[in-house]
């Protein structure tokens, strides 16, 4: 049984005007934004290595059925484990709580702290590492319908293009650009929420039970 998802992030207002992008069509994955380079790439790995050091919308359908639990002895011969969890909790469990501390930071107005620079590289590497998991199937019929769009597998991959340009501004910690990169990426969350994000709010309870 999952745990329950905290309430209160759905109290949380985002303090930036993230506009609205205009309505795309069918496009190549990350068309949106250019793709970081292998170097960037290789700097967000080392800012990954540092941090380990430093720190020693309306309800959805419920699933078709359930994905078996996989023993440990099934698991050598699969390709990936299923995802138990529906992208509704990934947004409300892992991804709002990550952008928003992004959000949070990059508009403050003091000084950043060592430990609010760290914390912000983690919340950057969880959302690059959920728009993978928002990219696998579950068995959840309106995950499906998302995930069947071409639209979906490109805005994954802005929301994780996205979060690496984030990660490189905190590994330099230019304010400057941290705050233009968090900004993108508040623009990246919005575009996707105009276009699949389901209203009202699910009551996160939900999620413990799927």
């Amino acid at each position: 049984m999952l745990l329950l998802a905290y309430r209160a992030v759905m109290q949380i207002k985002i303090g930036f005007d993230t506009g609205h992008l205009a309505a795309r069509g069918k496009r190549h994955v990350g068309s949106m934004i250019k793709r970081p380079t292998l170097a960037a790439l290789g700097s967000i790995a080392g800012l990954c290595l540092c941090m380990l050091q430093d720190t020693a919308a309306s309800a959805q359908t419920p699933p078709s059925s359930p994905a078996p639990l996989v023993q440990s002895e099934d698991a050598q011969g699969e390709e990936q484990l299923p995802l138990h969890v529906p992208y509704r909790g990934l947004m409300v469990a892992l991804i709002d709580w990550s952008a928003y501390g992004i959000f949070s930071l990059a508009g403050k107005n003091g000084p950043i702290s060592d430990e609010d620079w760290t914390a912000a590289g983690l919340a950057a590497v969880n959302l690059i590492a959920a728009a993978t998991l928002l990219t696998m199937r579950n068995s959840n019929d309106d995950d499906h319908r998302r995930l069947a769009d071409p639209a979906w597998l490109g805005m994954a991959a802005d929301l994780q293009n996205a979060s690496i340009f984030v990660a490189i501004a905190i590994e330099t910690r230019d304010r400057s650009d941290f705050r233009r990169t968090a900004d993108m990426l508040a623009k990246t969350c919005q575009s996707c929420h105009d276009k699949f994000r389901a209203l009202p709010p699910n009551d996160t309870s939900r999620f413990a039970v799927r």
